[in-house]
């Protein structure tokens, strides 16, 4: 059998000596004054103590750095705020007001205006009588007389109408009657048509000719006045035109 044996190891009682009293002035308080304070206990002790303030000074260390960071993170969270604002709904546009078309205006026509007057019985309308002429006028116009231009005369040399050839095929014939008004020289002013031969080249042809001639002019008391006079020509296949 073992026997349990006990082995004890008695230590003399420490005192500090002059070695363990440190030089100079005092250490500060704090770390310093600890650790003085570790130097003038004996070695267990020492450590133990040494331990304990490590630890201790490790977790106000942590205590510090702790709070360094988490109390103003907690200030700022705190200070934050938030505002959510209602989401603003679009209201859907009103739809186009349709395009009112302007209506044509009707423009009415306009109506020539009917003169609704009952008609004239036939016994009004008559040919209005001449005016009568008073005994001075009828003197004058029996004191001179006009004697009317001519056209016939040798001396005047007033060519034929030209027979038109077309005429001459179809054998066109008439008598073209014109109207002349013959000035105080003896000269045709104007020509009118006073009757046709019934033929357009025959009326045409006449107009032409005469157009050129030379007349004797009217005479008033051996005077050459203006007035009109009216001019046969005769168109004829059996003898020359005239």
């Amino acid at each position: 059998m073992k026997s349990n044996t006990r082995m004890s190891i008695a230590y003399p009682d420490w005192s500090p000596g002059p070695d363990d009293v440190p030089d100079g002035p005092p250490a500060p308080v704090g770390m310093a004054a600890h650790l003085h304070t570790l130097r003038l206990q004996p070695p267990r002790h020492r450590w133990k103590s040494l331990a304990v303030s490590l630890i201790w000074h490790g977790a106000l260390i942590y205590a510090l750095v702790y709070l360094s960071f988490v109390v103003p993170r907690q200030a700022e969270l705190q200070t934050i705020s938030v505002s959510i604002a209602a989401a603003e709904v679009s209201q859907p546009e009103p739809p186009p007001m349709p395009k009112l078309e302007p209506v044509p205006q009707v423009v009415q026509p306009i109506l020539p205006q009917i003169d609704t007057a009952a008609p004239p019985s036939p016994n009004a309308i008559r040919a209005a009588p001449p005016p009568a002429q008073t005994p001075t006028e009828t003197q004058g116009a029996e004191a001179a007389p006009i004697s009317p231009p001519r056209f016939d005369a040798g001396y005047l040399n007033n060519p034929a109408p030209v027979y038109p050839n077309m005429s001459r095929r179809l054998r066109e014939v008439g008598v073209v009657q014109l109207r002349v008004r013959v000035s105080a020289a003896g000269e045709p002013q104007d020509i009118q048509l006073f009757k046709s031969s019934g033929y357009e080249r025959l009326d045409t042809s006449a107009r032409a000719a005469v157009q050129k001639w030379k007349f004797q002019p009217a005479k008033q008391n051996g005077n050459a006045v203006e007035a009109w006079v009216i001019v046969p020509i005769e168109f004829s296949l059996d003898k020359s035109a005239r």
